[in-house]
């Protein structure tokens, strides 16, 4: 049952009274949740839903760590929350390319680092969609041969090829030598995919930004270039890093040729962009999501600070 559905039932409208249990359930809903043995996609929801209604009761200050799932091996998939959101969550996912995009996972810190810090509010940040690839960064050091280990899961799929997209298809596919696949049964099929998706069923999330590495460009899926919506939300963030090429750039026929040919030889040249998160998350939920890449494969982005703090 969700806080406020559980408020107007047990509180009788005293102000005093809904502001007790709203405490009450605060805690017990949060005690509950570190339960990790078990998936509960609905208290999930219940830990979103208190900083909805924090705006009437009480502004919550601290961000909040929650388990959404595990990887194949077991790695917990962790996730970030701060209330109070303005107008419905902005999340960011990073590192979903393992040990290829170690410097995505240590921008993340950064911004959290910021977010508990900052008054900024209303943010949901998972640093790690691919622990299993985080790992075998950290046990390994695979930096150099990321694409040879550590990019997939240890399904060895390519978890943004294995949404349910439109254009999702059951493929095997080489990049710099290490074979990967889109899938081990159909879309979806991935526990951490799995896991982000009990995440975003829930519809107070308001933006979403994909962050990868590397090259220096903002990428906005296909299916979204005609969206106004989606542009000004790229553009506004864009401004933290003006150097980054924007694609497509539109400015001119042949800043779009130059945009899309370095896209793509980021991806090693053999990119088919099926089943990716952003695609999903817009033909599904028609929520502007944007890929940035950064421009180094272990650096921090130092430039992205302000973001929590930008206006959409």
């Amino acid at each position: 049952m969700l806080i406020d559905s559980a408020l107007e039932e047990r509180a009788n409208g005293d102000i005093f009274e809904k502001y007790e249990l709203y405490r009450s359930l605060k805690k017990s809903t949060l005690t509950r949740y570190k339960q990790k043995d078990v998936l509960l996609y609905k208290q999930f929801a219940d830990v979103l839903q208190i900083g909805i209604n924090s705006l009437s009761y009480e502004l919550e200050s601290d961000v909040q760590e929650m388990v959404i799932g595990h990887s194949v091996q077991g790695e917990e998939i962790l996730v970030y929350v701060k209330w109070v959101p303005e107008n419905g969550y902005k999340l960011i996912v990073w590192n979903i390319h393992g040990s290829y995009e170690y410097g995505t996972y240590e921008t993340s810190l950064m911004l959290l680092d910021e977010l508990k810090t900052s008054k900024a509010t209303g943010w949901i940040i998972i640093p790690s969609l691919n622990p299993d690839g985080l790992k075998e960064y950290r046990e390994q050091w695979t930096y150099l041969n990321a694409y040879l280990e550590g990019r997939d899961n240890h399904n060895h799929v390519d978890l943004n090829r294995n949404f349910c997209s439109k254009n999702f298809i059951l493929w095997e596919f080489e990049k710099y030598g290490k074979t990967m696949k889109t899938w081990t049964a159909w879309c979806a099929s991935e526990p951490e995919v799995q896991a982000f998706l009990s995440l975003i069923d829930w519809r107070e999330i308001t933006h979403v930004l994909s962050l990868h590495s590397a090259g220096g460009i903002f990428y906005i899926p296909d299916g979204s270039l005609q969206d106004d919506t989606v542009i000004r939300f790229t553009k506004s963030i864009h401004a933290l890093v003006p150097n980054y090429d924007f694609y497509p750039n539109t400015s001119s026929p042949l800043g779009l040729h130059q945009s899309i040919v370095r896209y793509e030889m980021d991806e090693g040249g053999k990119g088919l962009y099926t089943g990716t998160l952003e695609n999903y998350m817009y033909e599904n939920y028609g929520i502007p999501a944007v890929i940035i890449e950064l421009a180094n494969h272990g650096r921090v982005e130092e430039r992205l600070k302000p973001l929590l703090h930008t206006k959409f």
